[in-house]
């Protein structure tokens, strides 16, 4: 599947109001390390601190009603199955995150909250 700059726009103004908007700023330290310019954004200040967030809510908001009532399983040791647990329960449907059952897996400890 090739992402087009209209899927962009489409995802942006899908979960637009949903997401924190996040500051971009410039890294003096890791600019002078790797010889470029570079500007870094903020997306561990998301609610579930990650920006996966966005393209878990963008994901839920394609489903068709149908689907979204059937719910979503994710299998993920991290970000994206407590995004996706999040926007979930938000949304009325059912996505579990299935997470590794290591005690030392943050995200998987969260999600069981």
């Amino acid at each position: 599947m090739a992402l087009t700059p209209e899927d962009i726009r489409n995802a942006a103004k899908a979960i637009h109001g949903r997401i924190v908007k996040t500051l971009c700023a410039p890294s003096k330290i890791l600019s002078e390390i790797t010889g470029a310019s570079l500007i870094l954004k903020f997306e561990n200040l998301q609610f579930t601190g990650s920006f996966k967030e966005r393209g878990a809510l963008n994901k839920l908001f394609s489903l068709s009603p149908d689907s979204r009532k059937a719910g979503v399983i994710a299998m993920s040791a991290g970000n994206h199955a407590q995004h996706l647990s999040t926007w979930g329960s938000r949304r009325s449907s059912s996505c579990p995150g299935i997470p590794p059952t290591s005690k030392w897996n943050i995200p998987g400890l969260l999600m069981r909250r």
